[in-house]
């Protein structure tokens, strides 16, 4: 009752913006939270270093995780640059999270947001709408694109959060029933996107530019074995707020 007791809270706050409504309203978000909704999708939106993200449309829910690195990609990012524009490529874009925080945190960023799926493009196109405010005009740009596809030039930085989960992987029943197939696995072992894109990657990546990738747990060694077959010169890994090993730096 106290977990249940504290999504009405959020939702009473986050949903209804603290306004008083029809009890039905609320009996029919509960009904959906007992039948395993994940809370985000029945409040519609969750913020996101600053930024808000509409899920509507049911794009991949932002994790904290993926909050975690971002935030600090955005500290290193403002550390390194003086430059007027920093060119930057969200790629797997999903909801465009990642995108819009480096958008909205560092002023001489531009973004090009990258996803294959149009349900992911039209959530791109309401999320860019929802914080135009922040962001500011001629500062986006969303291009439909399979991977490296439909992407053209080349970039400071590239930001990747891959379908990294392997087909067998049990996952809870609230991801599998509500989340979107095709932004969480990554084929029959997880790395069918990963070595895609590590393949292809050095040829968008300006000299001296970097790549933040994020991937599962237990990943590491083979990421790493990636990078070396591909013949990358530099990179670190990094670990989340959890003590994990979650995301690389690569430098070309």
């Amino acid at each position: 009752m106290k977990k249940e007791e504290k999504y009405l809270n959020w939702l009473r706050q986050d949903k209804y913006s603290g306004n008083q409504i029809a009890s039905t309203n609320l009996a029919k978000d509960l009904s959906r939270l007992r039948q395993g909704e994940p809370i985000d999708y029945v409040i519609g939106w969750k913020s996101f270093l600053g930024c808000k993200i509409d899920l509507t449309e049911r794009p991949l829910i932002p994790r904290e995780e993926t909050e975690y690195w971002t935030e600090k990609a955005i500290t290193e990012i403002k550390k390194e640059n003086k430059r007027q524009t920093i060119k930057c490529l969200d790629i797997f874009a999903g909801s465009g999270c990642i995108g819009l925080a480096v958008l909205i945190n560092v002023n001489q960023a531009k973004v090009i947001f990258a996803d294959k799926n149009l349900q992911a493009l039209k959530t791109l196109k309401k999320n860019l709408k929802l914080n135009r405010d922040k962001v500011g005009p001629n500062r986006a740009k969303i291009v439909r694109s399979n991977v490296f596809s439909n992407v053209r030039g080349t970039f400071d930085y590239i930001f990747a959060n891959p379908p990294y989960i392997p087909l067998a992987q049990k996952l809870a029943s609230s991801v599998t029933k509500y989340e979107p197939r095709e932004a969480l696995y990554g084929g029959r072992d997880g790395f069918f996107y990963l070595k895609k894109f590590l393949k292809q990657a050095p040829a968008y990546l300006k000299i001296n530019g970097k790549i933040y990738l994020e991937f599962g747990y237990g990943q590491k060694k083979a990421v790493d074995k990636f990078l070396k077959k591909n013949k990358y010169k530099s990179w670190l890994f990094g670990k989340d707020q959890f003590g994990r090993y979650r995301f690389a730096i690569i430098q070309k």
